[in-house]
C-alpha cells in the first residue's frame, strides 16, 4: 500500500505491506503515489516543482526519476493499461481555472492533451481504462466530462458523464447538505466496478476565498451511474473525522 503521510515537516510517500511490519519512506517532499498496473513502478509528484517522478520498486537502490516535461501535474492515476492520466495546471490561485487533463503514455513517452485548459482537473480513469473522467467546474459544463481514450490513445469527443447532482440528491444522503448551499459538485473519483464510482460531493456557499466559492462540506459516497442515485458509505467513516457531521475527502475503490 502507497500513501502520503503528511507531517510537521511536510509531505512523503510512503509504503507498507499488506502483511504489516513497519511502514519505509520511499521519497521526502512528494506525494499522491499511484503504482502501475504490474506493481514494478510507482508515480507520484514532487512538491517543491510539481513534476511528475517516478521510482522503480523492483530496485531497492533506485533513484528518483524526474518526468522532466511534466511540470505542474498533479493527482497522477495509472489506467489498467498503464497510462497516466493527470491534469496541469498554468494559472494560479486555488483550482485554477486554466487546469488541463493530459495523459502520459510510458511506452513511448508521449504526452497527449485530453482536454483544453478550460478547468478540467481531478482525472481518474473509468474501470477498464477506456476513458479519462476529470472535473470540469472551470469550464461550466455542469458535471464530470468523460474523455474515450481508444488503444492508440487518440481521444474523443467528450460528454458530461456524471452532472452535479442536485440538492436534493445530496440531502436523501446526509441532511449536512442543506446548510447555505447555493451549488454542489462532485469530483475526486474511483470506479469500484463497471456502474458504481466512488465520489466526493461538495456543498459551495455564496462566500468567496481567493476568487472562489467556499467548500462548507464534503463527503465520500458512492454514485450508482445506471440509476443515478447516491449512496451513503456510513456514518462510521463521516464520524471518524471528528467533525461535527463529518467530512471525508478522497477515496479509491478496488480495481
Amino acid at each position: 500500500v502507497y500513501f502520503t503521510q503528511s507531517t510537521g515537516s511536510g509531505d512523503s510517500v510512503v509504503g507498507i505491506s499488506v502483511d504489516g511490519g513497519e511502514a519505509k519512506l520511499l521519497v521526502k517532499e512528494a506525494n499522491n503515489p499511484f503504482p502501475s498496473p504490474d506493481g514494478k513502478t510507482l508515480y507520484f509528484t514532487l512538491k517543491k516543482k510539481f513534476l511528475l517522478a517516478t521510482l522503480d520498486l523492483t530496485d531497492a537502490t533506485a533513484k528518483v526519476q524526474e518526468l522532466e516535461k511534466l511540470i505542474s501535474t498533479h493527482e497522477s492515476q495509472v489506467s489498467t493499461s498503464g497510462v497516466v492520466g493527470f491534469y496541469k495546471t498554468g494559472g494560479s490561485g486555488r483550482g485554477s481555472n486554466t487546469a488541463q487533463a493530459m495523459m502520459y503514455i510510458p511506452s513511448t513517452g508521449e504526452i497527449v492533451e485530453v482536454s483544453p485548459a478550460d478547468g478540467t482537473a481531478h482525472c481518474f480513469w473509468n474501470y477498464d481504462g477506456s476513458a479519462l473522467y476529470c472535473n470540469n467546474a472551470g469550464g461550466g459544463s455542469g458535471g464530470i466530462l468523460s474523455f474515450s481514450i481508444s488503444e492508440d490513445f487518440s481521444v474523443g469527443e467528450s460528454s458530461v458523464a456524471i452532472p452535479f447532482p442536485k440538492f436534493t440528491d445530496l440531502e436523501s444522503v446526509d441532511p449536512q447538505f442543506d446548510k447555505d448551499c447555493i451549488n454542489t459538485a462532485v469530483f475526486y473519483g474511483s470506479f469500484c466496478d463497471e456502474n458504481q464510482v466512488m465520489l466526493t460531493a461538495g456543498c459551495y456557499t455564496k462566500n468567496m476565498v481567493d476568487g472562489e466559492r467556499e467548500q462548507e462540506f464534503t463527503q465520500t459516497m458512492i454514485l450508482d451511474i445506471d440509476s443515478g442515485e447516491y449512496l451513503p458509505l456510513g456514518k462510521n467513516i463521516v464520524e471518524a473525522y471528528g467533525a461535527p457531521g463529518g467530512t471525508t475527502w478522497e477515496g479509491s475503490c478496488v480495481l
